[in-house]
């Protein structure tokens, strides 16, 4: 904070007036205070402006001034003549600026205070301004009196309205009311300034008698100058969940497109590829790059259980994630869409990395598919084969610009048969030898060069440079008969196999990128020759709608988010591309638009609607802390209080059986054994195993997460929805339990392992116990039952001991 070597002396008796007259013999340049950097030496308090000295004057400048102009005068112009030099500046409408006066000497007061306690190297602007519409407000609310001591604080609210109502840009909005807030600060007891890091604590000067806090109605401008578009064609999606209807439309255009134009097809490959992200597990976009080949399983231990490896960059673990069950068909359809179409990309991947580990700049060799392999044997490629093997939908019999790079030849069989074919490459030609025969028929000497052989073709262009100027008419009609006969053939424009396949091939190295080669992403886990989400890039051709490019066979890549983007989400001009062209609508007439990280919120609130707990969805998700996922929570209050009334109803009658219903009051004090239930064994959360009992909202979870094991879990019998979990919890901790103990015998010192088996076994007799409790017929439905802690459960000084240690 700056320090004020001459501070401000008020009296308590001093009044309003009093304390703004101080104030401004003590704050202005030339004052008590020795603030006089700010402005030039020579101070007029009467000038309707405030010229500031040289350290705030632009190189491009001479002078510069603030003026106090009235809001009312704001849009026209000749108010003042300001001259560039040193001679004064003079006012050509007295009414339009403001008038000597207190406020006049107030503002220009607080204009050099402010630039010495912010040590501004520029002029403050947004404070002349919010100085000059308080000055209208004093006007507007005390009949025409703008004396300073008369600011209060719905003086601030006024400006702050009529802020909000001016003509001026967002930003310059934003920056005059944080000068409101700084002025009715700075007049009060003073404050910190949001934003201004540097300066801590303003001082307060105390001006006013009253105290009150105002606070900007105007809200932040969007940041990096990012404007909506106007009139676009698609507006930008939900930013929230995906609702059930989106959902419901990414399966009908999957359906579309098999169907329609089938599985080898970029739209289903697209189409299926997004599809996964719903019908398996929630993942990133860069958790979708990163998926392997071999990502979805069949579980070993349980025939017909799908299982998807995902990689978690964030959590540095690869967390194998089971499938729903009603959706194994359909993720295992997908996923083998994806694999199927991205087979040959992969290929190609292979063979690079295998060139050049290092670098994509080291390779030497273009990676050609079996199907072009024949063609691609040829020494030379006409236009109309290369346009066939580049995927051109109407390729020309000339090379476009696009292959001015390459070096064209002109002939009919083999590099050489035409003479001189540097010219009029399009015409006939014909053997020399017939030419020759006859021009010796009607007598007349071909002047033929020694250079050309007689088995060569030649143009009728150079026929007639070889003949006489002024050849007979019996001639002529000889030679265009020749050249119309059966003997002429057609030349045409070749380049060398060899130098397309290294015009191809620099392309690959040069105009793709790939910063972590060899690998997909940039955790540098998965291999660019192992990655499921890799295709071809699609080929430029100005004949083919968006969509419907052939594949560019030399330009593998990995699927960039960009475009998945664009097939899904669309941009501010076009609709996606995958609902555009399976013509999926919303009810109200669009096109969906979502993505990627929209189905990680669907899952989310989902899991949570399904009882699971925050913990389990955070991890399952891919997250190390939990406040994350506070964010993909889009649950209605009405969902919320539905599935608290599912899980328990307060209101009912209720019993339960377990530890806590052997601490309740006996049974003959039934108002008080009530209520210590109500409070001691009445879930307070759901989870996707039973409940807590644990109010998380004043204390966090004692156990972090491991309800299995914690003496707060509560289970209702007869929960359908969770005791399939229960099962599968179980048949999970036994299969690890076996892996466990095949480690022991390998590494019997492991006791972190030993830990981890006698947890996994202390989680099995809890699910067995809930498993032989649904079984008893003698316990009602609906009964809430709780349960002992763990033998090796976490005690308060272990856990005190945890905590301490996370602190440190």
């Amino acid at each position: 904070m700056l320090q004020i070597k001459i501070p401000l002396v008020l009296a308590k008796t001093d009044s309003i007036g009093c304390r703004f007259e101080k104030f401004a013999r003590w704050g202005e340049p030339g004052g008590g205070a020795g603030f006089s950097n700010y402005h030039v030496q020579a101070y007029d308090q009467q000038a309707p402006w405030f010229q500031y000295a040289a350290k705030l004057t632009p190189h491009s400048h001479a002078t510069i001034r603030s003026w106090f102009v009235r809001p009312e005068y704001w849009g026209q112009r000749d108010l003042y003549f300001a001259p560039r030099h040193k001679s004064e500046p003079r006012v050509l409408v007295p009414g339009a600026v403001i008038e000597a006066g207190p406020f006049l000497t107030f503002a220009k007061t607080y204009i050099n205070v402010y630039c010495e306690l912010r040590q501004l190297r520029s002029p403050p602007k947004p404070s002349v301004t919010a100085l000059c519409i308080l000055e209208k407000m004093l006007r507007d609310l005390n009949e025409g009196d703008a004396n300073p001591a008369l600011l209060t604080h719905l003086t601030f609210v006024r400006a702050g309205q009529f802020l909000l109502r001016s003509s001026m840009d967002a930003s310059s909005k934003f920056d005059v009311g944080k000068a409101l807030e700084h002025i009715s600060k700075l007049i009060q007891s003073g404050g910190r300034f949001k934003g201004d890091k540097s300066h801590g604590v303003f001082p307060g000067f105390r001006l006013i008698a009253g105290s009150f806090s105002f606070e900007s109605p105007v809200p932040a401008p969007k940041r990096f100058g990012k404007a909506e578009k106007k009139a676009s064609v698609q507006k930008d999606g939900p930013k929230g969940s995906l609702t059930g209807e989106e959902v419901a439309a990414v399966g009908l255009a999957y359906r579309r497109t098999v169907d329609q134009m089938g599985k080898e097809n970029t739209s289903t490959f697209m189409s299926a590829l997004i599809g996964l992200t719903l019908s398996t597990t929630s993942m990133r976009a860069s958790d979708l790059q990163s998926l392997r080949r071999d990502a979805l399983f069949e579980d070993p231990d349980q025939p017909g259980r799908l299982r998807l490896r995902v990689s978690r960059p964030k959590l540095d673990v690869d967390q194998i994630l089971p499938v729903p069950k009603k959706l194994n068909e359909i993720a295992q359809e997908q996923f083998d869409i994806v694999k199927n179409f991205s087979e040959e990309a992969r290929e190609a991947f292979a063979f690079y990395t295998h060139q050049s580990p290092k670098s994509p700049a080291g390779i030497s060799e273009l990676f050609v598919p079996q199907r072009f392999r024949e063609l691609l044997a040829n020494e030379h490629l006409n236009a109309r084969q290369v346009g066939k093997l580049m995927g051109l939908t109407s390729p020309d019999q000339r090379f476009g610009q696009r292959f001015v790079e390459l070096k064209k030849k002109c002939f009919v069989d083999l590099p050489g048969d035409i003479f001189d074919c540097a010219s009029q490459w399009s015409k006939a030609v014909v053997p020399i030898r017939e030419v020759e025969a006859i021009y010796k028929r009607h007598g007349v000497t071909l002047a033929i060069p020694p250079s050309a052989e007689r088995a060569q073709l030649v143009h009728r262009v150079i026929v007639r440079k070889w003949g006489p100027k002024k050849p007979s008419l019996e001639l002529v009609a000889d030679l265009d008969a020749l050249f119309e006969s059966g003997l002429a053939r057609q030349p045409e424009e070749f380049v060398a196999t060899n130098e397309l396949k290294d015009w191809l091939l620099r392309q690959f190295k040069y105009q793709q990128k790939f910063p972590h080669w060899p690998y997909a992403t940039k955790d540098r886990k998965v291999r660019l020759d192992e990655a499921l989400a890799v295709y071809y890039a699609a080929g430029r051709d100005s004949n083919v709608m968006a969509g419907d490019q052939v594949a560019s066979w030399w330009l593998p890549m990995l699927v960039p988010i960009t475009i998945l983007n664009r097939w899904i989400s669309g941009t501010s001009r076009y609709p996606p591309l995958l609902f555009m062209k399976t013509n999926v609508r919303l009810e109200n007439g669009k096109y969906p638009s979502i993505s990627v990280h929209q189905t990680r919120k669907f899952f989310h609130t989902e899991a949570l609607l399904a009882g699971a707990s925050r913990p389990l969805v955070d991890e399952l998700a891919g997250r190390k802390t939990g406040w994350q996922g506070a964010h993909y929570d889009y649950r209605t209050p009405q969902q919320i209080l539905r599935q608290s009334v599912e899980t328990f109803d307060p209101e009912s009658d209720f019993e339960v059986v377990g530890p806590v219903e052997e601490q309740a009051p006996p049974r003959a004090r039934i108002v008080e054994r009530r209520t210590f239930l109500l409070e001691s064994a009445a879930p307070k959360h759901a989870t996707e195993i039973g409940g807590c009992r644990t109010d998380w909202s004043m204390n966090p979870c004692p156990q972090f997460g491991d309800c299995m094991r914690c003496d707060a879990h509560v289970w209702r019998k007869g929960d359908a929805r969770r005791l399939p979990v229960i099962r599968d919890l179980k048949a999970e901790s036994l299969r690890s339990i076996e892996i466990g103990k095949k480690k022991l015998l390998a590494s019997p010192q492991a006791r972190s392992i030993e830990k981890q088996v006698r947890q996994l076994d202390e989680t099995v007799k809890r699910c067995d116990e809930i498993l032989a409790l649904e079984a008893d017929d003698r316990i009602t439905a609906g009964t809430l039952v709780t349960f002992d802690a763990a033998p090796t459960a976490l005690s308060d000084a272990a856990r005190l001991s945890l905590l301490r240690a996370d602190l440190t």
